[in-house]
C-alpha cells in the first residue's frame, strides 16, 4: 500500500510542476 501512495504522490507531484509552469 505505501508503495502505491508513493506513487501516486510522485506522479501528483509531477504534475502539479508541470501544471505551476
Amino acid at each position: 500500500m505505501s508503495t502505491i501512495i508513493s506513487k501516486c504522490s510522485r506522479l501528483k507531484y509531477h504534475v502539479n510542476k508541470h501544471h505551476k509552469k
